[in-house]
């Protein structure tokens, strides 16, 4: 199941390794975009990722002490560490000052233990490493093991804290990457440039160390040359080219503020208007496109909200959606009296062997089923040839009997 084609923005904080300042990029709320927006935007609660961070930097300058040989380092240890922990415990007290005060952290907690969400939600499934871009992210978690090693031999655990924290977070979920990502580079990077600055004094290949020397040197001038002021045109005109195709009376089709009909059931909505009583059931991706579309005149079974359904009902969808054998009781026990979903899905097959359902509209993208005895007219298709052939003309005949998968119990 996909929640959508997204990216969530959680930024994240980092201090430099004097503890002079803490640089915080931490967003409250992280936003997802579907790919093809208009107006579709989600919020998902992203306030514990900075409590963390912030706290990660108290509990390495304590781990320093911890682990050192001197007892008398715990006083100027927890010194440096008071601040950030402070801070960590007021942004939390924060983040009770809202109308559900600890209630919304509880389900926070009880969602994300939900083991639903990590069996069937795309976004909270474990990277497949089979993927070609996951090359990347095995790069990343190398060079964050190389960093994390590096810095605890320098009696530093702030990093590895961090590093192992987020680690373990985006193996569990695809969706914690970027929070890893952007946490480890920074540290990556530094514990790289120390690599480079001792690489002279280490025994290796003298092809390395050259290579190295080589790099800092070009790294050098590139800094020279990028500290200079300059005018940056050709990234203002970027943008000016983009606003104005954005705001354009008929922009070109990338550009359009709207759903891609090809991926959306935009031409299907006229047919679901006509119907105010309709008890929708769609997946859960189409659902926040009718709650877009057509709130608050109709219902839907079920939208990407998944944290406010519960396992239970989560489940009873995915049993509708897979056609197991009580799919048609689930329907029955909601009241459910039209179904829009994809033609190729296997849903939209069970229900076109139904004698109980009929099809209203087709279109390739889209198909509308209404039970037998509900409010509909003819049968609408973009698929056929006049209504005498194309593949509309075979899905929508009716049987006289059902075929044994509506009927049948599983076996197992």
């Amino acid at each position: 199941m996909e929640r959508g084609t997204e990216h969530t923005g959680n930024f994240v904080g980092f201090v430099s390794r004097d503890g002079d300042y803490l640089f915080e990029l931490i967003k409250v709320q992280g936003v997802k975009f579907s790919h093809a927006t208009e107006g579709h935007v989600a919020l998902h609660a992203g306030f514990f990722v900075g409590i963390l961070l912030v706290g990660a930097y108290g509990a390495g300058e304590l781990m320093k002490a911890l682990f050192g040989p001197d007892p008398a380092a715990w006083r100027p240890a927890w010194q440096k560490a008071k601040p950030y922990l402070v801070n960590a415990a007021a942004c939390l007290a924060a983040s009770l000052v809202n109308p559900y005060t600890y209630h919304l952290h509880v389900h926070m907690v009880t969602y994300l233990r939900d083991e639903y969400q990590s069996h069937h939600v795309l976004e909270y499934l474990s990277i497949n490493f089979n993927h070609p871009l996951a090359v990347f992210f095995e790069v990343m978690l190398a060079l964050g093991a190389a960093a994390a090693v590096w810095n605890v031999a320098h009696r530093r655990f702030t990093e590895p804290l961090l590093i192992i924290v987020w680690a373990h977070g985006a193996l569990l979920a695809a969706r914690n990457i970027p929070i890893y990502t952007l946490t480890a580079a920074p540290i990556v990077c530094a514990a790289i440039e120390e690599w480079l600055a001792r690489a002279p004094e280490l025994q290796v290949a003298a092809w390395l160390r050259k290579a190295a020397g080589r790099f800092r040197q070009m790294a050098a001038e590139t800094a020279e040359i990028e500290a200079m002021g300059r005018w940056h045109l050709a990234s203002v005109a970027g943008v000016a080219l983009v606003a104005a195709l954005l705001f354009a009376p008929h922009p070109p089709k990338k550009f359009r503020s709207e759903f891609d009909p090809k991926s959306y059931p935009s031409a299907a909505i006229e047919v679901l208007r006509g119907d105010p009583s309709a008890r929708v059931f769609t997946f859960d991706q189409w659902g926040d496109y009718l709650i877009w579309r057509l709130y608050p005149q109709m219902k839907v079974f079920i939208d990407g909200r998944f944290d406010f359904y519960g396992s239970d009902f989560e489940n009873k969808y995915i049993d509708v959606q897979n056609a197991k054998y009580n799919w048609e009781e689930i329907l029955r026990s909601f009241d459910v009296n039209t179904v829009l979903m994809p033609p190729s899905t296997g849903l939209a097959s069970t229900l076109k062997e139904s004698r109980r359902w009929r099809v209203v509209y087709d279109d390739g993208v889209a198909v509308v089923f209404r039970l037998n005895g509900s409010k509909g007219g003819e049968a609408i298709s973009a698929t056929g040839n006049g209504g005498r052939t194309g593949r509309d003309r075979e899905v929508t005949k009716t049987e006289e009997r059902d075929q044994g998968i509506t009927d049948k119990r599983s076996k197992t």
